[in-house]
């Protein structure tokens, strides 16, 4: 058979959510030859365009990788790092792939994980390996956050440019081959992260009861985020759960203060239960990114709080319906002559309290209309969704983020929207 001078490429776009943009990508130019017959695969992606949005930077992509897998040895074949292709910077080639049955996957931000499969173009790093790969939240970084395509089964043919992501037209007008594993369209990148952001707090306390009733918010902080993730979504699904097995979590409180809450709550039967928490000290640790450090003096019925800075955090997935993510509002309530009270607690479950539609018996619910991804059905905090919570605060609360619920049904009122990163809201209630 004669040997054609073609590079073998595939071309991969890469949306999420609501940062998916298909007309991002920027042609550069570039050929198609190469020296030899091996082929090379060509990703390219819809990078979200930072400058239609000054100052977001969960969208940037510093860090491109595509990932060639032989579908026979189960074994990576070829491996692209910000190798750029026609696209410029949306685009990411791998070379020396053999004609065959392939599966590709595409990572972001993820330079380290990346840089350890070197040595498997050699050894033959193993598919089932980098699908139970974890990655640390230590590692993330605000403009560098993780992100993962899903695994596409792909035919590459031999001694022309394949083009995954792509038209028909458009690999015809390249000379190449075209893969229609995308549909024709952008291939999508999900974030391993959700984000919580507190978009408002309003008092609404019953005047009768809560006589000029006032807020002085001390502290904001999560709970129960989880410290690891796994790298690619489970069994390569588009959007596929990365919650990992084993669990361990970090909080935006210090360990000796969470240990005094949960001896506090020991005591209480489960009906006075708000919010479970965690007893064994070994699966849980301090990080001080997860208090947010905000602050916000005398908020009543007609003055509410709307923080714009420093009120969001990433946090990996959680689907756990047992220990919620939490986000925690602390403050002193203020009534009457009650002018110096105890610090009390506001908490806010995510992906469960305030969610519109959420389903009683098993804690799930929808996800946002037009998500384009493999689940429909989710429970607790899913990644490459905004969590937008807006909390009431319609009493004194809670002695601990956990409780003990009052006699009076002191309660938390939660209106959370979920929405692409996605958009959740969250309208929560706490007397």
């Amino acid at each position: 058979m004669k040997l054609r001078n073609l590079l073998y490429a595939t071309m991969i776009a890469c949306a999420f959510a609501s940062c998916s943009n298909d007309d991002d990508p920027i042609d550069n130019g570039g050929g198609n030859e190469t020296p030899n017959a091996e082929a090379a695969l060509e990703v390219k992606i819809a990078t979200p365009a930072l400058t239609k949005v000054e100052g977001v930077t969960d969208k940037t992509i510093s860090s491109l990788a595509v990932l060639v897998f032989d579908v026979k040895t189960g074994r990576l074949e070829s491996k692209g790092v910000n190798n750029e292709g026609k696209a410029g910077a949306s685009s990411v080639i791998a070379e020396k792939i053999t004609a065959g049955a392939k599966r590709v996957l595409v990572l972001a931000n993820v330079e380290s994980k990346v840089s350890g499969y070197t040595a498997g173009l050699t050894n033959g790093t193993e598919y089932s390996t980098v699908l139970g790969d974890t990655k640390d939240f230590a590692e993330e970084v605000d403009g560098k956050l993780s992100m993962n395509s899903g695994v596409y089964n792909v035919d590459i043919q031999a001694g022309v440019t394949n083009y995954l992501g792509y038209t028909v037209d458009e690999a015809n007008s390249y000379k190449g081959h075209y893969l229609d594993q995308a549909g024709g369209k952008t291939v999508k990148l999900y974030r391993n992260v959700a984000k919580i952001v507190l978009s408002k707090v309003q008092v609404t306390a019953d005047e009768t009861k809560y006589k000029d009733a006032t807020l002085d918010v001390e502290d904001v902080f999560i709970l129960h985020a989880n410290k690891t993730t796994n790298l690619v979504g489970a069994e390569g699904a588009s959007w596929g759960t990365t919650m990992p097995t084993s669990l361990n979590y970090l909080n935006g409180a210090e360990n000796k203060v969470y240990v005094g809450w949960a001896d506090y709550m020991k005591d209480f039967g489960a009906n006075k239960i708000i919010q479970k928490y965690l007893t064994d000290t070994k699966v849980y640790d301090y990080a001080s990114v997860f208090s947010l450090d905000l602050s916000a003096e005398d908020i009543n019925g007609q003055t509410l709080w709307e923080p714009t800075t420093g009120n969001s955090s990433y946090v990996y997935e959680n689907t756990s319906t047992d220990i919620y993510t939490l986000l925690v509002v602390q403050g002193k309530f203020k009534y009457g002559e009650v002018q110096n009270p105890e610090s009390r607690y506001y908490s806010v479950a995510i992906g469960k309290d305030g969610i519109t539609g959420i389903n009683k018996e098993d804690g799930t619910y929808n996800a946002p209309e037009g998500f384009d991804g493999s689940r429909s059905s989710l429970s607790g905090t899913v990644r490459n969704l905004q969590y937008n919570v807006d909390l009431k605060v319609a009493g004194p609360g809670y002695t601990t983020p956990f409780g003990p619920k009052a006699e009076d049904d002191t309660y938390l009122d939660v209106k959370v929207e979920v929405v692409d990163f996605g958009h959740i809201n969250q309208s929560t209630e706490i007397e």
